[in-house]
């Protein structure tokens, strides 16, 4: 599959706003590491504050990178919680446990540091980043839009979220049934964000605690409890069926690490390494360490390979004027990505070009399309010849030349099956051959090797890991033709693959997306 980003897009939006009583301010490939060292990382351990967070003001571009301070002192500094259960905490021997502590682990191994937790808050994790007390927050931290002008994240590496619990004996069934009720949320928490998002209308109760929020729930002197959804669900599993998470989150909130802002350098080494954990395995061996019962959701990683070492990556930050500048004074945008604009277009152009209008009219600004872009639209963007690039899908061999947004649609391989077939998904056609499609057969073959590879597993999670890649052979495969349009159905995909926007980086490097080919030739390989 490929995934289709746009971080720019999210930078100008508001949340429709809801009434909320009373009102609250919101506030390359690693070896498999060692899960706990010995001995463990020194520990630092300020005291904890219990006020609501204060952001502080944005910040000014560095002129070198955290990576630079890093290899001099050969130590990787991590600001981690050490009382958020199942991410950060300290077992008996005073030993900072949990899946943020291993991530930290993992990372400083791959790198060649040595590693040193600091104990971070909602409130110090931030100024400690900024103050440079720590070079990484790994902290159980959402990726918050309203964070981005003080700074970065990485790729996210775990789906958490706003979601509500009410008594197992409750008439509320949806997210909609929560309007005009009395709620509890706590003090310094994104629920009242969470519920203007839905422009839902309640009561909210802010307690000091989620304890105390979950004994007014039992006591029925509030219908609902919002918090995040991992904290929710450790609670579920004190008080058994007396209470129900509802299935619909109010508010996704994707973890991330926090970095300096405008490190482009640490964020690409940060990434790339998270991306080679994943197609390692590491990063489903931690998720299954602490969510047991729990499938791993998987990351998407992008195409290329980046096989530079960490004292390899830059350590200066180039200077790039700012996109976002010329759009407050009224310039124009220029976008590639598009083959033609109006009539003519393909339906996937037409959703780019409206996507894009859109973005332009909340930003109050023209936007000017590059025709003929469609082929190389990141190239065009770090040859100075367009300011964004839609439609693309995300490549190690760019990230030096561009700056990828957030994914904004997920498209890719998916398999047709009769209806009374019983495929799920790729991982059921292990044995069986299958027919691609396109005009290029080395690059079916290729793209059979792979859909191959990824049918080794059968999910997600474990579609990247390493295994013996199965030789292709071409042949012919018979058309299946539906006598109606019940007859057919579509499995899960287990291929997914990013699709982003571009965006000027620190490098002059050029970067290309990858485009995929239609019709004609077929080759199949056996799974």
């Amino acid at each position: 599959m490929a995934l289709m980003l746009f971080a720019l897009l999210l930078a100008g939006c508001r949340p429709p706003t809801a009434t909320v009583t009373p009102t609250q301010a919101v506030p390359t490939e690693t070896p498999p590491p060692t899960q706990t060292p010995t001995p463990d990382p020194p520990v630092t351990l300020p005291v904890p504050t219990q006020v609501p967070y204060s952001a502080p003001a944005p910040t000014d571009m560095p002129a070198t990178s955290r990576i630079r301070s890093m290899i001099d002192s050969g130590t990787l500094r991590v600001g981690v919680k050490f009382n958020e259960p199942p991410f950060g905490m300290l077992d008996k021997d005073g030993n900072v446990i949990g899946y943020d502590a291993d991530i930290a682990r993992t990372l400083a191994e791959s790198w060649g540091l040595a590693l040193e937790f600091v104990q971070v808050t909602d409130q110090t994790a931030v100024p400690y980043l900024l103050s440079g007390e720590v070079d990484l927050l790994i902290a159980a931290m959402p990726h918050r839009r309203d964070f981005e002008q003080f700074m970065d994240f990485s790729e996210s590496y775990y789906p958490d979220g706003q979601a509500a619990m009410v008594r197992a004996d409750s008439d509320i069934g949806s997210i909609g049934q929560l309007n005009q009720r009395m709620l509890a949320a706590v003090t310094g928490s994104t629920a009242a964000e969470a519920l203007a998002a839905n422009n839902l209308e309640v009561t909210l109760s802010l307690e000091d605690t989620l304890d105390e929020a979950l004994t007014a729930l039992m006591g029925s002197e509030v219908d609902a409890v919002v918090d995040s959804l991992v904290h929710l669900r450790n609670a579920q599993a004190g008080l058994g069926g007396a209470v129900k998470i509802l299935d619909d989150l109010l508010m996704a909130e994707p973890l991330a690490i926090g970095l300096p802002r405008f490190d482009v350098n640490l964020r690409n080494a940060v990434n790339r390494t998270l991306q080679a954990l994943e197609g390692g395995g590491r990063m489903a061996e931690i998720h299954g360490a602490w969510f047991p019962n729990a499938n791993h959701p998987g990351m998407v990683t992008w195409e290329s390979v980046d096989t530079r070492s960490f004292t390899d990556y830059p350590t200066d930050i180039a200077y790039v004027d700012s996109v976002l500048e010329r759009i407050a004074e009224g310039g124009t945008l220029t976008v590639a990505g598009l083959s033609q604009a109006g009539e003519g277009q393909t339906q996937m152009e037409a959703f780019y070009q409206q996507l894009v209008e859109a973005m332009a009219a909340r930003w109050g600004v023209q936007v000017a399309f590059v025709p003929n872009t469609a082929d190389n639209p990141a190239a065009n963007v770090a040859a100075g010849n367009a300011q964004l690039a839609v439609g693309v899908e995300p490549r190690w061999d760019g990230a030096d030349a561009v700056s990828y947004s957030q994914a904004f649609l997920l498209h890719g391989d998916r398999l047709m099956v009769r209806a009374d077939s019983e495929v799920r998904g790729f991982g059921d056609m292990r044995g069986d051959r299958v027919a691609v499609f396109g005009d290029n057969a080395d690059e079916m073959e290729t793209r059979a090797n792979d859909l191959a590879l990824s049918a080794q597993c059968a999910s997600p999670a474990c579609a990247r890991l390493p295994t013996r890649r199965p030789r292709s052979r071409r042949s012919t495969a018979t058309t299946l033709t539906p006598s109606s349009a019940t007859a057919w159905r579509l499995a899960r995909s287990c291929r997914p693959a990013p699709t982003r926007c571009a965006s000027p980086s620190a490098s002059t490097r050029s970067a290309a997306s990858r485009s995929r080919s239609r019709a004609t030739t077929r080759t199949s390989a056996r799974w």
